[in-house]
């Protein structure tokens, strides 16, 4: 019982914050914000999320949990990178309905003056890798050979990779890098059931 009120707290917080940011814009959904919106003190929304970085990673959990839902019917018959397709487009259907906030958050990660969002973030992008990896059946050396995509260690792209850090040393007020999260959500949404359309 605990643990499912626990639970519901932290939904009715996530939407809260997904209801200001989608009309405000992310940067509006402070703790303060979304503690009013959701009905809680604001105590009570720090002992579910530490910052709003803890929200966005909440609802980009919905998208992993979505991808791990289970495979359809012959799943493992299909090409390697048709497995590949069905799992991303799950994570990018899931996050499709607030793609506006799930790029503004990504960017927002990104800021260079926050490197407890972004550092960790790399290893969730990585873990996502993995988990892609893992349940369309391939292994590091396959993912290449059988559907020739290059994953980099720090995103699924050119766009992100080890020139990064020459992106960031040229930016001198983070600009460079947000770009950089926005750009990897706007391909995934475009990508995915052309349910992303820029704003």
């Amino acid at each position: 019982m605990a643990t499912k009120a626990k639970t519901g707290v932290q939904d009715r917080i996530l939407k809260a914050a997904l209801a200001i940011a989608g009309e405000e814009g992310w940067a509006s959904a402070g703790l303060s914000a979304v503690a009013a919106r959701a009905k809680v003190p604001v105590s009570e929304l720090r002992r579910h999320f530490r910052d709003t970085d803890a929200i966005a990673d909440a609802w980009f959990r919905v998208g992993l949990d979505a991808m791990l839902a289970p495979p359809p019917r012959g799943f493992s018959r299909r090409p390697a990178a048709a497995r590949l397709e069905i799992l991303m487009r799950r994570w990018f259907d899931a996050l499709a309905p607030h793609r506006r906030v799930t790029a503004e958050m990504l960017s927002a990660k990104l800021w260079i003056f926050h490197p407890h969002h972004y550092v960790p973030m790399v290893f969730n992008l990585s873990r996502l890798i993995q988990w892609l990896r893992d349940l369309a059946g391939l292994d590091a050396e396959g993912l290449r050979k059988q559907i020739g995509l290059d994953m980099h260690p720090v995103g699924m792209g050119p766009g992100i990779g080890p020139q990064m850090p020459n992106r960031i040393r040229r930016s001198g007020n983070g600009r460079a890098i947000q770009g950089i999260g926005k750009n990897v959500a706007h391909v995934g949404f475009r990508r995915s059931s052309g349910l992303w359309s820029p704003d």
